[in-house]
């Protein structure tokens, strides 16, 4: 939920009419949150993106983000965490190697081991902001806005670490696929 209000705080800063709306799925109990953020030069008047119809999908966990997979445009792109969350012994499936066959056959993904980056900077809690990086790369908005966009929603002892990670993905994100 603080990936997407940090992308709808960018996104205003940016110039966009922006919603958002988050469904919350027994989240508790480790169930899904599904947050849906819109934005446009024009009014946007539904907080909802519909199936069939989004630009983008960041997948905070890899068994998640490939359920919505067919949620995806034609000219799509899903950003997918590789992190899973452990689940009991007593409900795990035999776990694949491979991913989901919807995921398999995209054309535009970036599959992402926040993991592996935030280790880097200590704390794994800052794996959105490892995907908020990549988004950053793809989406028309100067990198000024981003890291306001962070510093205002974050608590000023974490905002340096959390900038560092950003930066770090959208540095990658620059090096693998150049600059928009």
């Amino acid at each position: 939920m603080t990936a997407f209000r940090i992308a709808a705080f960018a996104c205003f800063k940016a110039g966009y009419d922006v919603k958002q709306a988050e469904i919350h799925g027994m989240s508790q109990r480790g169930g899904p949150i599904e947050s849906h953020l819109r934005f446009g030069k024009q009014g946007v008047n539904s907080p909802l993106a519909p199936k069939g119809e989004i630009d983008a999908i960041l997948g905070f966990e890899k068994t998640e983000a490939s359920r919505y997979a067919d949620w995806l445009s034609p000219f799509g792109i899903l950003i997918m965490s590789l992190y899973e969350i452990p689940e009991e012994p007593s409900l795990r499936e035999e776990k694949k190697d491979h991913l989901r066959p919807e995921v398999e056959i995209l054309e535009r993904k970036i599959l992402v081991d926040t993991e592996a980056i935030t280790a880097q900077y200590g704390d794994k809690r800052m794996m959105n902001m490892a995907l908020l990086g990549i988004l950053a790369g793809i989406l028309p908005f100067d990198e000024k806005i981003w890291i306001e966009a962070i510093s205002s929603n974050l608590s000023p002892a974490i905002v340096q670490k959390n900038v560092a990670v950003f930066q770090h993905t959208l540095r990658k994100f620059r090096e693998e696929y150049g600059t928009r």
